[in-house]
């Protein structure tokens, strides 16, 4: 059975999804009313915090009113600094929050959000060891971070890293190794190297046929950037059947339709 704030923060999610922005915060600052029992580092307190933040930084990146940038940053490190206070620094509840922290901001400041992510990794790399799917996240927020910043070369290193880490794990290893290349793939296509882009989401479509099936809706964004990359290099005819594959999996799961009985 859900807590009251727990409603709220699920009802704060669908208006968040409607775009109803004032409702959103309302509701969010209701759930911290209720929890406003609990001590600082108590999760669902983060939560509501958190949830608070990422609707500031939504509202900033499409307003673009620096208050609410502020505002946002002030919520997240509070939840860091709160969870450094009670675990110590190197508890990997830390590393958690400054991974928050760093994707949440690093277009702004991607300086300071390369140094935090690289100190959540030593965090994970201390607890976990190196074959961990934490450790892997980390060398994929790299290499976006490196990325945002245009220095390709180094944001390939990172991520093509994170593919082989990824390979090695054992738990939850091709849901890493699909997000891992994904990456890889859509840096490739933004470099306009389409035949190594292809590799890339080629292997994504195949593990995630293997994990989910061949008509699973969890196939579609693989299936649409395969079937860019192919219109890319003139390949349209092979580009036009992912296209079809995608849009008869999306009628099957959402409408119900058989598109096979269509004549």
């Amino acid at each position: 059975m859900r807590r009251p704030w727990q409603k709220l923060r699920a009802a704060a999610k669908d208006a968040y999804e409607g775009e109803d922005f004032p409702r959103a915060e309302q509701l969010l600052l209701d759930a911290l009313r209720q929890v406003q029992k609990f001590p600082v580092h108590h999760r669902d307190r983060m939560l509501c915090v958190e949830d608070l933040a990422m609707l500031y930084r939504s509202q900033a990146l499409e307003h673009r009113p620096n208050a609410r940038f502020q505002l946002a940053e002030r919520l997240y490190r509070s939840t860091l600094e709160a969870v450094e206070s009670a675990r110590g620094p190197d508890h990997p509840d830390v590393a958690e929050r400054l991974i928050t922290l760093a994707v949440a901001f690093y277009d702004r400041r991607p300086e300071e959000a390369s140094g935090l992510l690289r100190r959540a990794q030593r965090i994970y790399l201390d607890r976990f060891g190196l074959y961990d799917g934490r450790v892997v996240m980390t060398y994929i927020f790299l290499g976006q971070n490196e990325a945002l910043r245009k220095r390709y070369e180094r944001a390939e290193a990172r991520l093509r890293q994170a593919v082989q880490l990824a390979e090695k794990i054992r738990r939850g290893r091709s849901w890493f190794l699909a997000m891992a290349l994904k990456n890889l793939g859509g840096l490739l296509y933004g470099l306009q190297r389409w035949p190594e882009a292809e590799t890339a989401f080629r292997r994504v479509l195949a593990s995630e046929e293997t994990d989910y099936g061949a008509e699973s809706e969890l196939l579609l964004d693989a299936l649409e950037s395969l079937g860019r990359t192919l219109r890319q290099q003139g390949r349209h005819q092979e580009a036009a059947q992912c296209f079809r594959r995608a849009r008869d999996i999306g009628l099957r799961v959402h409408w119900g339709e058989n598109p096979a009985e269509w004549s």
